[in-house]
């Protein structure tokens, strides 16, 4: 019997619906998701959709309709990143790396970039898995993609470490949000704020797993990463999503002081002067294979990323972690920084406005750490086991 349901789980088409080309931390989730389910016969396939056209302008309209503060940021970073070649060359390095590592380790569909594709495609499944990563941010909603309100009925969806990204969602998504939740057979959540914000509207309380890039180990991950050493010298390695000019500034404080050299991944989404003014080295177009090499042998690691975090954490590094967001902001994903550390005990790491070099000094004990991560490892894998069973 448990063979017959082990084929029977192999020969299931799962489409994996998650962000993948964001950032490097967004497309190393979605294939740490893929490797972790493949750890139990289950083929994960990621969903590639970019809509494009007048699909993509509806998308981009109602979204700035429902944040207006997020489409001056996009807009500014649009007309930014225009008068720079530079930034916009290294984009396109960064993308065509990204895609050729998706299609060197990753199973992926070919880009769908009409509704009229993607509707067609969905249909080839039995399966729809939602997550990991910001899938039910609220900047999300409308949109009807990441919550999976375009898959047909007689598709079976779950999710995996589905995050909100923040504490609570604004009034007017309660009513939608609690009514795309409710076609979910299986829900697993990233942060245990978002399973308080499950449990309000629905009633049900839902387990919280690990974000999957955390469900392999240091030598798991030593195989998807580069090989080459790109710098001789010791160094601090800094990721930045935001253009904060004082982040930079501390940063060469602490070089000041330490004498390592500043390596820099510079800013994702735009071209930040300030990147360049304090780097010894920019790491333009880099692939998420020379990212991950960057951490892994940094003296140390200055970043306000969740993920530049998480590897930080899973190469058993000395890392400070800034915050991106102010706390009250309407599109704050600060919750979901402060829980990995509390869950780790880790809490020393988040920066506290400070002198960056005698917070940083302070070591980190790993062995705890990892004992803390052995267990959560263990309930997550146990739920991506069941992921597919019938309660």
């Amino acid at each position: 019997m448990k063979n017959e349901s082990a084929e029977l789980i192999k020969s299931t088409k799962i489409a994996q619906i998650t962000a993948y080309r964001i950032s490097y931390g967004s497309l190393l989730q979605a294939f740490a998701t893929q490797i972790a389910f493949k750890t139990y016969g289950m083929t994960l396939e990621l969903f590639c959709f970019e809509p494009s056209g007048r699909d993509n302008f509806y998308r981009r309209l109602m979204k700035g309709i429902r944040y207006p503060n997020v489409i001056v940021e996009k807009t500014k970073e649009y007309w930014s990143n225009l008068i720079h070649t530079e930034y916009l060359n290294s984009k396109k390095k960064r993308d065509k790396e990204f895609l050729d590592f998706m299609y060197r380790n990753m199973v992926c569909t070919e880009v769908m970039k009409t509704i009229e594709q993607r509707d067609k495609k969905i249909k080839d499944y039995e399966v729809v898995l939602s997550g990991s990563d910001q899938t039910w941010n609220p900047v999300n909603f409308g949109e009807k993609y990441f919550t999976c309100e375009f898959v047909p009925d007689e598709i079976k969806l779950v999710s995996y470490a589905s995050s909100f990204g923040r504490e609570k969602i604004p009034n007017g998504q309660v009513r939608g949000t609690r009514w795309y939740l409710g076609r979910f057979s299986k829900i697993s959540l990233r942060e245990t704020s978002g399973r308080e914000i499950v449990k309000k509207l629905t009633g049900k309380m839902q387990p919280v797993v690990l974000d999957p890039t955390l469900l392999l180990k240091a030598d798991e991950w030593y195989k998807y990463v580069a090989n080459n050493k790109q710098i001789d010298k010791n160094y601090i390695f800094t990721y930045f999503l935001s253009a904060k000019k004082e982040f930079r500034k501390k940063v060469l404080n602490l070089k000041q002081e330490t004498g390592f050299q500043v390596i820099t991944v510079p800013h994702v989404a735009q071209y930040v002067q300030a990147d360049i003014d304090y780097s010894d080295v920019l790491v333009n177009g880099c692939a998420p294979d020379e990212w991950l090499a960057l951490i892994k042998d940094a003296e140390c690691i200055c970043t306000d990323s969740y993920h530049g975090m998480i590897f930080s954490i899973i190469f058993k590094k000395q890392f400070i972690v800034m915050k991106r967001f102010r706390d009250r902001s309407n599109v704050s994903a600060n919750t979901r920084i402060y829980e990995v550390l509390d869950k780790l005990g880790l809490e020393n790491r988040l920066w506290n406005g400070g002198n960056l070099y005698f917070q940083m000094r302070q070591k980190i004990d790993y062995d705890l750490v990892e004992e803390k991560l052995m267990k959560y490892r263990q309930w997550s894998y146990h739920y991506i086991q069941n992921i597919l069973n019938e309660d």
